[in-house]
């Protein structure tokens, strides 16, 4: 795989090292003191990027624009210089089993200007058999992307990721709890995961009322993330209470989600996966941002905080929980001449709110995705190439509050690796896409966005 950072350890190669550590604890100077202080070992991350952005308001900026580059509300400017990232990823292992890891991150667009991204713990114990077990517990991305191989849950393909683990990297991560077994046969290594999971309840608000987008932000722990003004989020809309703009680390309605992951590897050329999801959300639950401790009902038959009002005629705004389910399905192939195929497809559904008479809640979405994408590799140098189609559609109060949407993208990537630990990549991105919406903002339903990025990706 390109330019991934990869650790390839034989079967056998655990208990060389625990005989050696073994040998060395017999030693009369060895300190039993010294045998519970951990490996630290640190990975710095740094990305400075050059964009002509979209000619659409961004949708971090408040709009509906779907690319990470755009103007802003009040600007015209495309043009953009900065650090898009600077990362400090910090290593402590215990053993040869058990290893925590924390991920820091600046991202301009962040909310705090440097945050927690992941943070986690693994435990996977020696064994000589064909059967292996593993846990891993903490803040982390879900195991979804086929992309994100790279250190730091980044791509070596491109710079922007398809718009389903754009997603992913936005909204889906959580705090979870991974139990895996494995198994080596001959010709297969089969993996078959499962998590609980929670402090993730607004999951579907973006992709219901912003749509599907094509970036590269890795949304951090404290992060909050703005909607567009819609008539649906009015004072007087369809969804006057909700909060213009959502924390996706929020935990609304006390309950556990899961999700489950089956991968196949065949001779170490050809792998298969298949991944199912449910954050298990309450749709009729909401949470005032003036939080209080004890539930009330409203007339739609949506669960809120009691004793919240703070008067005044505007309404009182908060988030809801979301019911969010989906199934992922993917494959990747190395195949002869150093090209590589990546192929992902995605299907689900997010609901919100109490029914409607119709008897569908009150927000109700369908979501599929797929993309397809070829990698050529020749010594330092990487082409990639890839199609994503992406559509929304709206099951519930589409007069009130219309969230359809269809849409492609086309990528082109060009990567040269300079040394072990620089990388530069340009890319071309265009969006083409549909979205109802749009005439709550005074904009044509289809928009042709069109984005241009130069990244120097330095990893030591």
């Amino acid at each position: 795989m390109p330019y991934q950072i990869k650790e390839k350890i034989s079967k056998y190669s655990g208990a060389v090292a625990l005989l050696t550590t073994s040998t060395v604890l017999m030693e009369p100077s060895q300190s039993y003191a010294q045998d519970w202080l951990p490996d630290l070992s640190a990975t710095v991350i740094g990305d400075a990027r050059a964009a002509l952005g979209s000619d659409d308001v961004n949708w971090q900026k408040g709009g509906l624009g779907k690319t990470r580059f755009g103007r802003s509300q009040n600007s015209s400017g495309r043009e953009h210089f900065k650090l898009a990232e600077a990362g400090l990823l910090v290593r402590a292992k215990f053993g040869f089993d058990v290893e925590a890891v924390a991920h820091l991150q600046y991202a301009p667009e962040q909310t705090k200007t440097i945050d927690l991204v992941e943070a986690y713990l693994t435990y996977q114990p020696l064994s000589l058999s064909d059967f292996a077990t593993s846990a891993k517990v903490g803040l982390f991305y879900p195991p979804v992307s086929m992309e994100h191989v790279d250190v730091g849950w980044n791509t070596p393909y491109s710079i922007t990721p398809s718009a389903m683990n754009s997603w992913i990297g936005e909204e889906v991560k959580s705090l979870n709890l991974q139990l895996a077994l494995e198994h080596r046969g001959q010709d297969w290594v089969t993996k078959l995961s499962g998590a609980l999971l929670t402090k993730n309840d607004p999951t579907g608000t973006m992709l219901t009322w912003r749509g599907w987008a094509l970036h590269d932000r890795k949304i951090s722990w404290q992060d909050v993330l703005p909607l567009a003004d819609l008539n649906s989020l009015a004072d007087d809309g369809a969804f006057a209470i909700q909060d213009k703009a959502i924390k996706p680390h929020r935990e609304i309605d006390d309950r556990i989600g899961i999700y489950a992951k089956l991968e196949s590897t065949y001779q170490e050329w050809l792998t298969l996966a298949a991944f199912h999801y449910d954050n298990r959300g309450d749709p009729t639950i909401f949470v005032p941002n003036e939080i209080q401790n004890t539930y009330g009902t409203s007339s739609s038959g949506i669960q809120i905080l009691a004793d919240h009002s703070v008067g005044g005629n505007a309404p009182v705004r908060g988030e809801y929980a979301w019911d969010t389910r989906f199934q992922a399905a993917g494959v990747n192939a190395l195949m002869p001449n150093d090209f590589e195929i990546i192929a992902q497809a995605m299907t689900g559904l997010t609901e919100m709110g109490g029914n409607t008479p119709a008897g569908r809640p009150m927000a109700s979405v369908r979501f599929n995705t797929a993309y397809g994408m070829l990698v050529k590799t020749l010594d330092q140098h990487q082409l990639s190439a890839r199609f994503d189609w992406f559509e929304a559609k709206d099951r519930s109060m589409v007069i009130e509050d219309n969230n359809n949407e269809n849409g492609y993208a086309l990528m082109a990537a060009y990567g040269y690796q300079l040394d072990q630990y620089q990388r530069l990549m340009a890319e071309v991105l265009h969006v083409n896409s549909k979205r109802e919406n749009r005439v709550d903002l005074g904009l044509p339903l289809r928009s042709k966005e069109n984005q241009i990025q130069i990244s120097y990706r330095v990893i030591f």
